[in-house]
């Protein structure tokens, strides 16, 4: 089995293909005497962690977003762009009532050059 593994080790996609198929073949032919399972496991927990280690790493360098996280992501922006949209709207109606700037920075939380700008669309 060694042999195998270090014949495949230059080969990750094999090394995972034989270890599977190996696996597959002691689980469901071999009845495996306890010294040797012990053995095995000595054997090849080495060739475990360094598979483990690798597939953290590839993990940590292609990080993919579940659909939770996707949906969770997409919810936050509409809700910050409704959010956006309500005091832009709302800021608009302040400058509708003659509100200076100052107050409507203040109520809305826009910045100065976005009133600004709301001001100047209403004007035309």
């Amino acid at each position: 089995m060694i042999q195998i593994l270090q014949q495949t080790s230059t080969q990750p996609e094999y090394t995972r293909t034989y270890l599977s198929a190996l696996f597959h073949f002691i689980d469901n032919i071999l009845q495996v005497p306890t010294d040797l399972t012990t053995k095995l496991k000595e054997d090849l927990t080495p060739f475990i962690d360094k598979e483990a280690t690798q597939q953290m790493l590839a993990d940590k360098r292609n990080p993919s977003q579940t659909l939770a996280e996707i949906f969770a992501e997409l919810k936050e922006e509409g809700m910050e762009k409704g959010k956006r949209e309500t005091e832009k709207n709302i800021a608009k109606k302040l400058i509708q009532k003659d509100y200076s700037n100052e107050q409507i920075i203040e109520l809305t939380e826009l910045e100065l050059n976005e009133v600004v700008k709301l001001r100047k669309s209403l004007q035309m």
